[in-house]
């Protein structure tokens, strides 16, 4: 539940709004791995 959570941006009230973003764009460009992890 928690990983989908984080790839769904539909809740930007929740903490994993800002965070799921920010994390994105640094995620691909260090590790696209990461990614699939969380």
């Amino acid at each position: 539940m928690g990983a989908a959570g984080n790839k769904k941006p539909k809740k930007p009230g929740k903490k994993h709004g800002p965070s799921y973003m920010q994390e994105e764009h640094e995620v691909p460009v260090k590790n696209p791995y990461q990614k699939k992890t969380k």
